[in-house]
């Protein structure tokens, strides 16, 4: 992900029916661009939604896990 500006950003995972998974980051970025990595190891087969919010905005994108 990018940045424009200094925030604090929080990415979280979550299954298909909404329940919570993982927090994989939560913290105060700078700006600049961002790869963060996520072991899916421990995820059984499925669709979750992976969600950045940073201050106000709020992005979410399907990631699918294949065994």
């Amino acid at each position: 992900y990018t940045m424009n500006s200094t925030s604090i950003v929080s990415l979280e995972v979550f299954d298909n029916i909404g329940f919570h998974v993982a927090t994989v980051q939560k913290q105060e970025v700078s700006a600049g661009n961002y790869s963060v990595p996520f072991n899916v190891q421990s995820l059984p087969s499925g669709t979750y939604m992976v969600q950045l919010r940073a201050g106000n905005e709020r992005r979410t994108q399907t990631m699918l896990v294949l065994r």
